[in-house]
C-alpha cells in the first residue's frame, strides 16, 4: 500500500516531472562528464607512448652493445665458437648498462662468414599497467661479416681558397692520410682496396694528359656548333675558328697566349634540352658532342675604362687594348678602329648572337665591359704575369688521381693538394661519382677509368663509397662570366 501511494504521489507532482525532463534536455555542464569518461583511455595512450619510448631506448642500447660485441669477436682470431660466445657476452655486458630493462643472455649464432648476435630484454611498464600490460619484450640483432670485402673509395676533397686559412688544408691532409693508412692496414698495396682522389674548386682538373683522350669538345665556333652546345663558346666572341683550347699556347689558333697552356680543368657538360648530361655519369662519346667536356678557359675580365690597368674584377690579366702589353697598359683605348674592334658578337645560348658595342664615349658602359671580355684578339701573342690570375683562374692545380691500389700514390695525391679558387661543390661530387660509375669501367666503351680493373673480377662483392669534405667558408671576390659556375 505504501508503494502505491508513492506512485500516486509522483504522478501527481507535475513540477518534479518537468524538472527531470529539463535536466535530460539541458546541455549545460556536459563537458565535465565527457572528460571524465575520456580521461582513462587518454591517460592510457599518453602512458603507452612514454612506456614505449623507454622500451625503444633499451632496444637501441642493446643494438649498440650487440654491435660492439660482434665487432670484437669478429676481429679476434684463434678462438673456438664457445670462446667467441663467452667473449661476446663479456663485451655485451660491458656496453649494456641500461637500468630500464634487464637483458637476457646474448645469443650468438654462426652462419658461414656471418656472426649473428641476438639480444632481448623485458622492459617493465608504468602507465600501461592500467591496461593490464606490465612489460614490453624488446629485441635487437646485429650481423657481422668476417669475410673481407672489396672496397672502391673516392675521396672528394675541397681545395678552395678558404682552405688556406686556419690550418684547414693541413687538417684535411692529415685526416685523409690517416683514413688511407687505416684502410691499407700497414700494407703498401692491396688486392681488395682501390682509392681515387678528386680535388675540386670551381671546377675539376682531369689532367693535362687527357688533352687527346677523346674526352674534350675540341670543336671550333660555328653557328651550328654553338646551337648544338653553347658551353664552349659562351664567354667568347662568335668568330669562326675560335675555341677555348685555341686561345691557349698549346692550341692551334692565331689568337693564342704565349705562356699559358691548358691546365687540365674542364667545364661541366650541358644540361639543356636534348643534352641532359650535366648531372649524369654517361661516358664521353665522340659521336655525341654533348657528352664531351669543354676545356676550361677563364676569360680576361675587363679593366677600367681609364686607366686601362684599373679593374673592378678579380681576373683581369691582360690589357684591354690589344696593341698594348700589361706593362704598358696605360691611358685609354681607342675603340672602334684598328685591331680593337668596337663590336663583339656574343650569345651564351648559341645561335645568332647579340652585338655588344663599345665606343670611345661609351667606354664605361656595361656593353663596353662585355666587349672587353669577349674580344679574342686580346690574347694574341700576349703573356700572363703571375699565377693568381689567368685562364686557369679557379681551376685546382692538382688533377684527379685515378683509382689505385697503391698507398703511396694516394698519399702523394693528398700531399699535393693546394688551396686555390672558389667553390662549386656539384662539380666535385659529379666527378667522384664518375670515378665509381660502372659506365666508366673497362669494357663499357669509355676510357675514363681505364687505369682500373674491376675488383669484382677477383671474386667477391664490391662496396663502392664516396666521402667528401667541404669548407663552410667561401672565397670572396668579384667575377664575371658563366665560367665561374658549374655550367
Amino acid at each position: 500500500m505504501h508503494w502505491k501511494q508513492r506512485v500516486i504521489c509522483m504522478v501527481k507532482s507535475p513540477g518534479l516531472l518537468c524538472r527531470l525532463r529539463g535536466f535530460a534536455c539541458d546541455a549545460s555542464g556536459s563537458v565535465a562528464p565527457l572528460f571524465a569518461l575520456a580521461a582513462i583511455p587518454l591517460l592510457i595512450c599518453i602512458g603507452a607512448a612514454i612506456d614505449y619510448g623507454r622500451a625503444l631506448i633499451v632496444q637501441e642500447q642493446m643494438g649498440s652493445a650487440a654491435d660492439a660485441a660482434g665487432l670484437a669477436i669478429g676481429s679476434w682470431t684463434g678462438l673456438s665458437q664457445a670462446e667467441q660466445k663467452a667473449k661476446a657476452q663479456l663485451f655485451f655486458n660491458a656496453n649494456y648498462k641500461s637500468p630500464m630493462g634487464t637483458a637476457s643472455p646474448l645469443e650468438v649464432n654462426f652462419s658461414g662468414d656471418n656472426i649473428i648476435l641476438s639480444a632481448k630484454a623485458s622492459v617493465p611498464t608504468t602507465f600501461m599497467r592500467i591496461a593490464n600490460i606490465d612489460h614490453l619484450d624488446m629485441h635487437a640483432q646485429a650481423t657481422i661479416t668476417k669475410k673481407e670485402r672489396n672496397i672502391e673509395l673516392v675521396m672528394v676533397l675541397d681545395t678552395t681558397g678558404s682552405m688556406a686559412s686556419g690550418g684547414k688544408i693541413t687538417a684535411l691532409k692529415s685526416a685523409a692520410k690517416q683514413m688511407v693508412n687505416t684502410l691499407f692496414d700497414g700494407n703498401d698495396s692491396s688486392s681488395t682496396l682501390k682509392i681515387g682522389v678528386v680535388p675540386f674548386a670551381a671546377a675539376v682538373n682531369i689532367g693535362r694528359d687527357k688533352l687527346n683522350s677523346g674526352w674534350l669538345d675540341l670543336n671550333t665556333y660555328t653557328a651550328a656548333n654553338a646551337t648544338a652546345d653553347p658551353i664552349p663558346f659562351e664567354d667568347l666572341g662568335q668568330i669562326v675558328g675560335i675555341s677555348p683550347l685555341n686561345l691557349y699556347a698549346d692550341g692551334s689558333g692565331s689568337n693564342r697566349l704565349t705562356n699559358r697552356s691548358w691546365a687540365g680543368c674542364v667545364r661541366e657538360r650541358s644540361g639543356g634540352a636534348g643534352a641532359p648530361y650535366e648531372l649524369t655519369d654517361n661516358a664521353p662519346d665522340a659521336g655525341t658532342r654533348t657528352t664531351l667536356w669543354a676545356p676550361y678557359f677563364a676569360p680576361d675580365e675587363p679593366g677600367a675604362a681609364s686607366p686601362l690597368s684599373g679593374s673592378g674584377y678579380s681576373n683581369n690579366y691582360l690589357c684591354d687594348d690589344p696593341a698594348k702589353s700589361w706593362s704598358s697598359c696605360t691611358g685609354t683605348a681607342a675603340y672602334g678602329s684598328g685591331s680593337n674592334a668596337g663590336t663583339c658578337v656574343k650569345n651564351a645560348t648559341g645561335g645568332a648572337g647579340s652585338a655588344f658595342s663599345c665606343t670611345n664615349t661609351s667606354a664605361a658602359s656595361a656593353n663596353c665591359d662585355n666587349v672587353r671580355q669577349c674580344l679574342t684578339n686580346t690574347y694574341k701573342s700576349k703573356s700572363v704575369s703571375g699565377t693568381d690570375v689567368g685562364p686557369d683562374f679557379n681551376c685546382p692545380p692538382t688533377a684527379i688521381t685515378a683509382m689505385t691500389s697503391t698507398q703511396a700514390t694516394v698519399n702523394t695525391a693528398i700531399d699535393a693538394l693546394t688551396p686555390k679558387g672558389s667553390t662549386v661543390i656539384p662539380a666535385g661530387l659529379l666527378w667522384g661519382w664518375r670515378l665509381l660509375s660502372p659506365l666508366h669501367e673497362p669494357g663499357s666503351g669509355s676510357s675514363v677509368c681505364s687505369s682500373r680493373s674491376p675488383l669484382s673480377a677477383g671474386g667477391g662483392p664490391r662496396a663502392r663509397c664516396r666521402t667528401w669534405t667541404v669548407d663552410r667558408g667561401r672565397s670572396s671576390g668579384r667575377s664575371r662570366g658563366s665560367w665561374a659556375s658549374g655550367s
